[in-house]
């Protein structure tokens, strides 16, 4: 949680300094709120990502089931990744969906990673390193959530993107990769 504190911290801080502070607030509330929802609702049903459950290492659990962790871990990454694809370059799809994208990349990278950390445990483990690949569908349907949430709060704002927003995937692709190099593993094998 600590971890999760102080890089969600910096996110923000990069958030209040590239948008408005209505829509900062907007925007960090509404993805922690859809995290929440969507976490909860795929632990109950196993819908969208597949059947898991938290272990105690993911701390404090709402409802028994749902660590507060996962509202801050989610909506930085989403915060970053909108913000690393937001070029005039892009067109509106390609702005829209190279995030969605991004996402579902990194989890490449965190789920092989928290289950190894023992984070969670996965019912019926899958083809990719004990995961199944209905969690990456699972994924991209949240991303799609998450990156249409934000756009629809940012759809009139114009701004100057702070480095600070992107933190959250540096630190978090540095400390999974590392985390897993540190074990041995390979992506090759």
């Amino acid at each position: 949680l600590v971890f999760l504190a102080i890089s969600s911290g910096f996110v923000y801080y990069g958030l209040f300094k590239t948008i408005s502070t209505k829509k900062a607030i907007l925007v960090i509330l509404g993805l922690t709120v859809l995290s929440l929802v969507i976490e909860y609702g795929g632990l109950v049903s196993g819908f969208p990502y597949g059947e898991f459950s938290y272990t105690n290492l993911a701390g404090p659990k709402i409802f028994g089931v749902l660590p507060i962790s996962v509202g801050l871990a989610w909506p930085p990454l989403v915060i970053g990744s909108y913000f690393l694809f937001q070029k005039e370059s892009y067109s509106q799809l390609q702005q829209f969906f190279y995030p969605v994208l991004f996402l579902v990349s990194l989890d490449l990278i965190i789920d092989p990673a928290a289950i190894r950390f023992g984070l969670w445990i996965w019912e019926n483990g899958g083809s990719y390193f004990g995961v199944p690949i209905q969690n990456y569908f699972g994924w991209l349907l949240s991303g799609i959530a998450g990156v249409w949430l934000v756009e629809k709060i940012l759809s009139e704002e114009n701004f100057e993107v702070n480095h600070w927003v992107y933190f959250a995937i540096l630190v978090n692709v540095t400390f999974w990769v590392g985390f897993l190099l540190s074990r041995g593993f390979s992506f090759l094998i």
